[in-house]
């Protein structure tokens, strides 16, 4: 008989910051498609625990102590999250201005959702976190930096906008799942959620919202 054995992440036993973000996608699910999503689901949630909200990520300075990712977040920001449906893919996050986005979004005339440019931008996305290619002549931190721009610019509307700046009571988040993978139901299928990322952010700088 053989056993599988896993590590057990925070969110699937506690009310996690993580958790609470990815039930804003889950809900939008039916069954087939949670089953699909599964992987990016636990993404959206391992990165907002681990990654955003974690202080041992931060390195230590003089002017951040005990800080996470999220106490870096100020009015006028906005933390963008993409995870790939595709178990051999990951996740990828950044803390971007709001405006960013919105000029990247007049760049690239994004006056209507476009599936397939938003499917080959997140296929490169995940390509890029599994190659961690270093031969690339712009940081690989920069080079996602760019591209989780351009992504959520396929889907930040007026409407998205308005709710994200909306946000006073927990950082606010754009979180986008998508299936990269080239067959299945639900491939080149996205989903997206304008929410908070709910915390204690321990940072000395001021935050876009405090819980």
């Amino acid at each position: 008989m053989s056993v599988s054995i896993r590590r057990v992440l925070p969110h699937e036993f506690f009310a996690t910051s993580g958790r609470f973000v990815a039930n804003s996608l889950a809900m939008q699910l039916d069954a087939r498609e949670m089953l699909r999503f599964s992987k990016a689901l636990h993404s959206v949630a391992h990165c907002c625990d681990a990654i955003l909200t974690n202080p041992r990520t931060m390195p230590l300075s003089d002017v951040l102590v005990n800080g996470a990712i999220a106490d870096m977040v100020v009015e006028g920001d906005a933390i963008v999250i993409f995870a790939d449906a595709n178990p051999k893919r990951g996740y990828a996050t950044a803390h971007v201005p709001i405006g960013e986005i919105m000029a990247a979004r007049a760049d690239i005339g994004c006056t209507v959702f476009r599936p397939a440019q938003a499917n080959a931008l997140a296929r490169q996305i995940s390509r890029d976190i599994t190659n961690r290619d270093t031969t690339s002549r712009r940081p690989c931190a920069e080079l996602r930096h760019d591209d989780l721009v351009r992504l959520a610019a396929h889907f930040l509307g007026e409407e998205t906008v308005a709710r994200l700046r909306e946000v006073t009571d927990g950082v606010p988040v754009l979180a986008i799942i998508g299936d990269t993978r080239p067959v299945g139901i639900t491939s080149g299928q996205f989903f997206k959620s304008v929410t908070r990322l709910p915390g204690d952010w321990l940072g000395t700088s001021v935050p876009a919202g405090r819980c």
